[in-house]
């Protein structure tokens, strides 16, 4: 039952891609139980369960320089901010998603007019940009644009009412431990059981591991891109599967190339049949320097696919090394060739997948996370 007057007005950059799209479709999908929900104030958003009102934010095309980058965020900071000084003092909360946490003015603005903010956030903008236009452009605009967003960043935090995050582990990546009573544990995308189910246990499928992400410098596509020339000599019978889509795409297939027919890089995956493409793996291997809680990791889980993945973010808190899922200890391409090669040739992989199918059971389905949203918005109110 919708609480009592609790209107949620949602934010986020301007996205115009698939994964954006069905990341906000799962958060409006977990409020809707607890709130009327609109406006949202997004990019180019064309969804596929919202009905609630859209004001559109324009998007600019890939920045050729740092200069231009500069100049389109300044932008987009000023469209999101008018918009949220725009909203009806009928809205009770503004949530800020889906990189909208660099945008303090706009989360200032909300509180000026006497809305609860909550800035939820699923990563460190910081070092997200650094391996991006780091790789984009230089190191040195690398490090300068990742500096400013994280003070950006941080000013958001600072003036919103609450911070959502996605586990509790992701209060010390992003060093918010002195902001702590104004965390908010909120999980990640539900995952819907009956679509991401085992369909075999990893025993009896093909022998085959992989990476389904987003091809970008942060998720650590390249590293894994490098591991597997120290893999595949020592595992002669095991296929390999790359699934994504982004601006390292092009580089990926090219360093792929020499290996043949035994990887499949597949491009984009449409999200109907990442469960399938999640049941053809013994193993999941995502070596990110960022993450907030990967609905990924989640989803692998759910299939009954191990996961491989580096500690950072919230990663920690769903994946027990050798009991839940396996942890790297650095995502090095020796570290990831090495633990790889281990778990695939020697580990419970079945018992692994079992204990990790029940968490996700437990702890990220539908109502238990629309009961966490719903518990915050009655915290506010």
């Amino acid at each position: 039952m919708p609480l009592a007057v609790c209107r949620v007005a949602v934010v986020t950059y301007p996205f115009d891609d698939i994964v954006g799209r069905a990341t906000l479709d799962n958060l409006i999908q977990l409020l809707r139980p607890s709130a009327e929900v609109g406006p949202i104030i997004t990019g180019a958003y064309r969804s596929t369960v919202a009905s609630e009102t859209v004001e559109v934010i324009s998007s600019s095309p890939p920045a050729s320089s740092p200069f231009r980058l500069l100049a389109s965020k300044a932008l987009e900071s000023a469209q999101i901010t008018a918009k949220v000084a725009g909203l009806s003092r009928q809205t009770n909360v503004v949530i800020f998603f889906l990189g909208a946490r660099v945008h303090p003015f706009a989360v200032f603005a909300a509180r000026l007019k006497g809305m609860k903010t909550i800035v939820v956030s699923t990563g460190s903008s910081s070092r997200t940009i650094l391996k991006l236009y780091g790789a984009r452009f230089n190191t040195h605009w690398g490090q300068l644009l990742s500096r400013l967003a994280g003070v950006l960043e941080r000013l958001s935090f600072l003036t919103a009412s609450v911070i959502g995050v996605e586990s509790r582990t992701v209060t010390k990546f992003l060093g918010l431990e002195n902001l702590e009573s104004r965390v908010a544990v909120v999980g990640a995308i539900f995952v819907d059981e009956r679509i991401f189910s085992p369909e075999k246990r990893p025993s009896q499928r093909p022998l085959r591991f992989g990476y389904i992400g987003r091809l970008s410098p942060e998720k650590g596509v390249l590293n894994f891109a490098d591991a597997l020339d120290l893999i595949l000599p020592g595992l002669p019978e095991y296929r390999v599967t790359i699934g994504g889509a982004g601006p390292l795409e092009a580089q990926i297939r090219r360093q792929l190339k020499p290996h043949g027919n035994r990887i499949d890089a597949l491009g984009w995956i449409d999200h109907t049949t990442v469960a399938r493409r999640l049941n053809e793996l013994r193993l999941l291997v995502l070596p990110s320097y960022s993450e907030g809680l990967p609905g990924t990791v989640l989803e692998a889980m759910a299939c009954g696919t191990p996961v491989l993945a580096t500690p950072v973010g919230g990663i920690p808190d769903v994946i027990q090394d050798g009991e839940t899922g396996f942890l790297l200890s650095d995502n090095k391409p020796q570290s990831i060739a090495s633990r790889t090669s281990e778990i695939l040739t020697k580990a419970d992989l079945d018992g692994v997948a079992s204990r990790a199918r029940s968490l996700v059971e437990r702890e990220y389905s539908f109502d238990a996370l629309s009961t966490k949203w719903e518990e915050l918005l009655r915290r506010l109110l």
